[in-house]
This record gives C-alpha cells, structure tokens and sequence, in this order.
C-alpha cells in the first residue's frame, strides 16, 4: 500500500471568499491526493475522533485549556470531537467551535482529486492571537500526519 501524500496547498476560492476566511488573521490548507472514499464529515471524523487516543488528549486538552473553546458533547452525532458541525454535504464539511478567545473553522472540502482540510482561525482578544501564535507551528505539523493517519485508518 502506498503512503498517501499531502501537501499544502492555496486555501480553495469556495471557502477563501467567505465572510469567515475574509475575517479570519489565520488561514491554511493541505491536500491529501487520493485516499479512501470517505464523505468530508467523515474525513473530519476521520482526522479528529480516529487519531490515536493520545493525540485526541492532547488536542482535547489544547482546545480546552489553551483556547477555553467551548464544545459540545464528544459523543453527539451533530459534533466532531466536540466541534460542532455546522455543514455538511457531499463536497463540504465545516466544524466550528469558540471563546472568548477566539473562533476557529475547520473545513473538508471533496473533489475528484481528493481531500482540502482548511483551517480559519479569528482572534477576538490579544491573548487569543498570542496564544494561537504559539499552537500554529504544532497545527501546521499536524494537519498533514492527521490526514495520513485518517487515510490509513478509515474505520468506517
């Protein structure tokens, strides 16, 4: 089996003309070419509620913690992890939660290609962009190895 490949990537025209990404001080997104045929809310359940127990700590702990985010239940249907799912079709699953913070989107977005995951991040305070900017380097190197985790471990 091979090792899917990610990459970054411009963050796509559909979601980086959206009111969210015009205001957002953060925004990136890596592809991941090929891999399983999976819905994007799967591939968000995928990246998030299938990564190794340890990392969903870690990332549980970080959202709580770091960024005070306000989730909902990790069990609800109509939630990722806690993260709310606020759209989902064939071609798009979007995932938000926030603080006081600040207010964070996570999008997955199909095509014929494979899988866009794009992160829109918004600041509302000065300790929320000091904070975010001390998480980001730790985000940017998890996205990719999220995604291959995800892509190798389907499970659905």
């Amino acid at each position: 089996m091979t090792t899917p490949r990610t990459q970054r990537v411009p963050v796509p025209e559909r979601i980086g003309t959206t009111k969210d990404s015009e205001r957002a001080g953060y925004r990136t997104a890596v592809r991941l070419n090929g891999g399983p045929s999976l819905s994007p809310e799967q591939w968000a359940r995928g990246t998030f509620e299938r990564a190794p127990s340890i990392v969903r700590y870690m990332l549980l702990l970080g959202w709580r913690l770091a960024f005070r985010l306000r989730l909902g239940s990790r069990t609800s249907a109509g939630t990722v992890l806690g993260w709310y799912v606020t759209e989902s079709s064939a071609d798009l699953a979007t995932v938000s939660a926030g603080s006081k913070l600040l207010e964070a989107q996570h999008h997955f977005l199909r095509d014929s290609d494979g899988i866009v995951w794009v992160t829109l991040v918004r600041a509302h305070t000065r300790a929320g962009r000091l904070v975010w900017r001390a998480i980001a380097p730790m985000h940017e190197l998890s996205m990719p190895l999220l995604l291959r985790w995800a892509a190798r471990h389907p499970g659905v």
